[in-house]
């Protein structure tokens, strides 16, 4: 019951002090402690269903520009709108230093799951050849000859993978 009380009282001991004034520094750049050149900023609670229209009317929006219109040869005018600039296109995959690094990475990834297959492989062919016993150490074959089995089926997916990812470079 104490705990319950002590946290209620902290909770609302918080919510009062992140209700603090806010204060507007410039453009864009908000504080919660006055400096020179900022002004108390008059915000809109947050988070209150009451409060779901502004205080404020809204501001009006300014009208777009008029389209500039150039003369086509006769009499009549025809209406010429120009495209924005073109903006440029982010590269969709990494270049230079980084795409080689990459590489490197993503090559000795494959180095290391090709002597692991060989290493899974290795073992999963001794444990074949071993003598199977009965009863409960026949089980115990069988399971560490699956496992084996599925150590083996990874390697070869991880090697298919890495190989996949270096052909898209």
């Amino acid at each position: 019951m104490q705990k319950t009380t002590l946290l209620t009282i902290f909770a609302l001991s918080c919510l009062s002090a992140a209700a603090g004034p806010v204060y507007s520094c410039g453009n864009g750049s908000y504080s919660s402690k006055p400096g020179p050149g900022c002004q108390r900023a008059d915000l809109p609670t947050i988070g209150r269903y009451s409060a779901a229209r502004p205080r404020s009317t809204p501001a009006p929006v300014a009208a777009a520009p008029a389209p500039q219109r150039a003369a086509a040869a006769g009499s009549q005018q025809a209406a010429v709108y120009r495209a924005p600039a073109p903006q440029p296109v982010a590269a969709a995959a990494p270049s230079g230093r980084t795409n080689s690094g990459r590489r490197m990475i993503l090559e000795q990834e494959l180095a290391n799951e090709r002597r692991a297959l060989a290493t899974a492989q290795r073992a999963l062919t001794e444990s074949r050849t071993m003598p199977k016993g009965d009863g409960a150490a026949y089980q115990a074959h069988q399971a560490r000859v699956s496992s084996l089995q599925s150590d083996v089926l990874d390697r070869q997916q991880n090697i298919q993978a890495l190989q996949r990812e270096l052909s898209r470079m």
